[in-house]
């Protein structure tokens, strides 16, 4: 714990905390993601901070993120993260982040991005992603492009169950191209 934190350069102070907290314990633990954080300032955007948030280890099982960024002229953002796993069972994660833009024109935005692995007993398993987006330029504007590079959303399901010599796979896909406008599916 060190307090008070200030920066200053050449004898001004620049920027003054109450107080900073590191832990030291090894290990999971709640907190805020403070040192990721990132502030500045923007002639487009104003004053801005992004990455501010709180890390929340629920359980041994499951944890939960949730992150935002703020911008002064232009918009708002809230990104939630959440992985879980349950060993030898299952494990997933979930990816959603909310927007609002506030300059002209603005509105509101969002994604989603999921996926989940599940044994479902001796030689069966499970497996979903799913991948949607409210418009076509979301990612594009916070920087966040996980899909491939023709910017096409995947959407799957896959059910495997293996016998003695004999297996059987069952999928259905949901293809959409953000840049042609297009939604293909595939079902079993």
């Amino acid at each position: 714990v060190a307090r008070p934190v200030v920066l200053t350069i050449r004898d001004i102070p620049v920027v003054g905390l109450p107080y900073y907290m590191m832990p030291l314990a090894h290990g999971r633990r709640s907190g805020f993601l403070f040192p990721q954080s990132d502030w500045g300032f923007s002639r487009t955007r104003g004053h801005y901070v992004r990455d501010l948030g709180y890390y929340w280890a629920t359980n041994d099982y499951v944890d939960f993120a949730v992150t935002g960024e703020f911008t002064e002229h232009e918009r708002w953002r809230v990104q939630l993260e959440s992985q879980y796993a349950l060993r030898y069972r299952l494990n997933g994660n979930v990816r959603t982040s909310y927007a609002r833009r506030t300059s002209p024109g603005g509105g509101r935005s969002w994604d989603v991005h999921a996926s989940h692995n599940q044994d479902l007993g001796e030689k069966a398993s499970l497996t979903a992603r799913a991948d949607f987006v409210s418009d076509a330029t979301y990612r594009l504007d916070f920087g966040r492009t996980r899909s491939d590079p023709n910017r096409d959303l995947v959407s799957d399901l896959v059910f495997r169950k293996n016998w003695s010599g004999q297996s059987i796979s069952l999928s259905a896909t949901r293809r959409e191209a953000l840049d042609r406008g297009d939604v293909t599916m595939r079902l079993p």
